[in-house]
């Protein structure tokens, strides 16, 4: 009924990790008791991502602890499960583990999942964006103009549930 989570972050000064926070942070805010602490900008940077997730665990400790970690993608949330275990925390899905969630559908986030060390990913393949964005680039210099400013993919999200049919397209 109550959940303290933290972010970590890509690169907070490009267009893509702004983004996924600001969504991020508007779905959970639909949920009564769930609150986003902080975010913290790694910059996309694994090493980072274990670093500031330790740090974050421990800055969290006295207050409660954090119940959440979103790394924005898997390489990411593979950090905040490595700073989970150096921690002496659990990851995973039970009640009590703290749960980690990422992004992208890689080989971290696939693997955390089997193992039951992550309880999601989003399958959002940044091959499929390039595709889009490529198309939407072709039809401007074919002289049709776009039909909206921005366009987003298909995502959907990969549990241990549906890992293996959902996972098929990952890049793992």
């Amino acid at each position: 009924t109550k959940a303290q989570i933290a972010v970590v972050a890509g690169a907070m000064a490009e267009g893509k990790a702004p983004l996924r926070e600001k969504a991020f942070r508007a779905e959970v805010a639909k949920q009564p008791g769930f609150d986003v602490v902080t975010t913290e900008d790694v910059q996309w940077d694994p090493v980072k991502a274990e670093k500031t997730s330790g740090q974050l665990l421990a800055r969290y400790a006295a207050k409660g602890g954090l119940d959440g970690i979103y790394g924005m993608n898997d390489s990411l949330a593979n950090g905040a499960v490595l700073a989970a275990d150096s921690a002496g925390l659990t990851a995973g899905t039970a009640k009590g583990n703290l749960i980690i969630v990422g992004g992208n559908c890689q080989a971290p986030g696939i693997h955390n999942i089997q193992t039951g060390h992550m309880a999601a990913t989003v399958l959002m393949l940044p091959v499929e964006e390039g595709k889009l964005a490529a198309a939407q680039v072709k039809d401007y210099f074919d002289g049709k103009p776009p039909a909206s400013k921005t366009v987003f993919i298909d995502t959907s999200v990969v549990t241990k549930a549906n890992l293996a049919t959902a996972a098929a397209p990952c890049s793992y």
